[in-house]
């Protein structure tokens, strides 16, 4: 066989393959996926400043997520029953803080909104 039969088959081959490739389904994981704005904000914000585990030095868990409405992001406040007002409070402003800077930082983000949800959680 000559050479040129030889590689017209292993480019017919390759482009074969190819063509199966993308026949086949990829799997749900694998699909791209663009977040929204206020996803992606929620996203920035839990990473950076949000804080999921109770310790006794941080009674309170500050989580990030989008508020489904488009223009909003809810930071989601949870602690336990002893948990002060005045270091909820504390929470709360720093939260707002990072957030107004997190908005002021984006430059043409003024749209984007935040709303808190307190949670009292019982342990026993």
């Amino acid at each position: 066989m000559s050479r040129f039969k030889l590689l017209m088959i292993l480019v017919l081959v390759l482009l074969s393959l190819s063509v199966l490739a993308q026949l086949v389904k990829t799997r749900p994981g694998d699909e791209p996926y663009t977040p929204t704005k206020v996803e992606w904000a929620a996203l920035e914000l839990q990473a950076g400043f949000g804080n999921s585990s109770w310790t006794n030095d941080q009674p309170v868990t500050i989580n990030y997520m989008d508020a489904g409405d488009g223009a909003t992001v809810l930071c989601v406040l949870q602690y336990t029953p002893e948990v002060s007002a005045e270091v909820v409070k504390l929470n709360r402003d720093t939260a707002q803080k990072v957030f107004d800077k997190y908005v002021q930082r984006r430059g043409d983000w003024n749209w984007l909104k935040l709303r808190f949800d307190e949670r009292v959680i019982r342990t026993h």
